[in-house]
């Protein structure tokens, strides 16, 4: 399938060029990481993911309340991790 060329964008256009010259810190992609990893972590299993989709399903606000507090928890605790890297 061959996708025709979209409109000019000539700001957006610029905005990615200056983008691409851009690089990032090794600070910056430590925190970038660390970012990505917490909130990874927050998700938990494929179990707590369902007990969530579940909660919000039955529009449980305690049940979805608690879950979010056990989410916090994880990330909180691979923060920890990651800093002691």
């Amino acid at each position: 399938m061959l996708c025709k060329p979209g409109p000019k964008r000539p700001y957006l256009d610029a905005l990615l060029a200056k983008a691409k010259e851009c690089k990032m810190t090794e600070e910056e992609l430590r925190i970038q990481r660390r970012n990505h990893v917490a909130s990874e972590a927050a998700w938990g299993s494929d179990a707590d993911e369902a007990a969530y989709r579940d909660a919000l399903t039955r529009n449980d606000k305690e049940e979805i309340a608690r879950l979010d507090k056990e989410a916090e928890h994880r990330r909180q605790r691979a923060i920890k991790i990651i800093d002691r890297l």
